[in-house]
């Protein structure tokens, strides 16, 4: 009777450690400290970037991948070529810019290495011949003026800016981590792994436009309804691809407007004006808000920080070398907003991006314990001021081999630097 007892405790435990141990494999998330470097380093030595290149590294069917563009990342680079060698059959997507050229220098090497590499280069061009054309047939005298005088021409700014792999048809990789050196250690990042055919699935139907439809941008048809996908009994998933279906309206704004608690917030832009007078909202009814921008970005665009630190919303602008690069959301210990998708109007409308809202406490918990250690590292003196992100203001900034306020100077060239000399 004792025996028979001990084997019916042993298998209780076991199947409590099992599923325990189940949950965990089907959904992690990791995250890039902008603290533990000095400069981007070609390591791969983090969960960030080695749960990525576990999956590719273990592969055996098959690889489709869109990526903003792959630099300095070597071990990554080495695994695709090895997966393509020993039969993995890989098929990928990067940007392209209208001049077919993409920021990351690795990119071309790995589209000639590889092939069944497709860019959004056509749908670049599309977009730009059809805004000449408006341009051109501008019904106002003066704006068609200044057309002529080349003053009104833009460049399209919609780019492919997702970062996920899908491997096996079981496996989903993305975030806000571009698959680069300075991304995967020096930079504030984050990656989601899931482990669900449903999800792979989701994205495959994405990507599949993209590749085999050779639809990008506004010209993309809807893949994703948005519907609640249940990962495990801790947790549940929302999925959404911008432009043809964004979160913004039907996903995250609900979500800050029924918050309680909190809502923390890492953010490389933030200048959606919906979310953030959300954000104010709840801020007014006494929801603890927090935000954290980068410095870079700030830069560029100031006004929207003023606008929430004058409603009293507390915003850190981050002093690091490496950039905030997050793209995410956390709230009252319960939901998770997490990919690639910036809060604006350009993500939402005309980037390729995907978002995955999570729901489980437990994550929220532990991004929240990293949200705030990235804000205590911050000093409060960046909650008034805004420091500029190549100079004595960002540790490390002056000398770290990067142009980090991207005005062409790096390091002891840039004017704010030359006090160090």
């Amino acid at each position: 009777m004792k025996k028979i007892l001990l084997i019916l405790i042993i298998f209780f435990v076991s199947s409590i450690l099992y599923v325990h141990a189940s949950n965990i494999n089907s959904i992690q998330i990791f995250y890039v400290n902008p603290l533990v470097y000095k400069k981007p380093c070609n390591d791969c030595n983090n969960g960030a970037c080695k749960s990525l290149l576990e999956i590719i590294n273990n592969s055996k069917t098959s690889i489709d991948f869109a990526i903003y563009g792959i630099g300095d990342e070597d071990k990554i680079f080495k695994a695709l070529i090895n997966a393509k060698n020993r039969g993995v059959k890989i098929h990928g997507i990067t940007d392209m810019n209208i001049n077919n050229k993409n920021p990351y220098f690795d990119t071309w090497k790995l589209i000639n290495t590889l092939g069944n590499i497709k860019t959004d280069y056509s749908s670049d061009i599309k977009l730009l011949e059809e805004q000449q054309l408006k341009q051109k047939y501008a019904s106002n005298i003066k704006d068609y003026a200044k057309v002529q005088e080349g003053k009104k021409m833009k460049v399209p700014g919609a780019i492919m800016h997702n970062k996920f792999f899908i491997v096996d048809n079981e496996y989903l990789w993305t975030g806000s981590t571009n698959v680069s050196s300075s991304c995967m250690t020096y930079n504030a990042n984050n990656v989601i792994l899931i482990k669900s055919k449903e999800v792979a699935e989701i994205y495959q139907k994405e990507f599949n436009e993209m590749f085999y439809n050779n639809n990008f941008h506004k010209y993309k048809n809807k893949t994703s309804n948005g519907n609640t996908i249940k990962l495990n009994s801790d947790t549940n998933l929302k999925i959404f691809f911008s432009p043809s279906y964004p979160p913004n309206d039907i996903a995250i704004k609900p979500l800050i407007e029924k918050a309680e608690k909190y809502i923390y917030v890492p953010m490389f832009f933030l200048t959606n004006r919906d979310l953030i007078n959300a954000l104010i909202e709840a801020k007014s009814r006494n929801v603890d808000v927090k935000i954290i921008v980068d410095s870079a970005a700030n830069i560029v665009n100031p006004k929207y920080v003023k606008i929430l630190r004058n409603n009293n919303i507390p915003v850190k602008v981050e002093n690091w070398g490496g950039k905030m690069h997050m793209k995410s959301a956390i709230i009252d210990d319960k939901n998770i907003v997490i990919g690639s998708m910036n809060w604006t109007g350009v993500a939402e409308k005309s980037n390729d991006e995907n978002t995955i809202i999570v729901e489980n406490q437990q994550l929220a918990k532990e991004f929240k314990s990293e949200f705030l250690k990235l804000w205590k590292s911050i000093p409060n003196k960046w909650l008034y001021d805004s420091p500029k992100p190549e100079s004595l203001d960002s540790i490390g900034s002056c000398t770290d081999g990067i142009d980090n306020d991207h005005d062409g100077l790096i390091d002891q060239d840039d004017p704010d630097c030359k006090i160090l000399q």
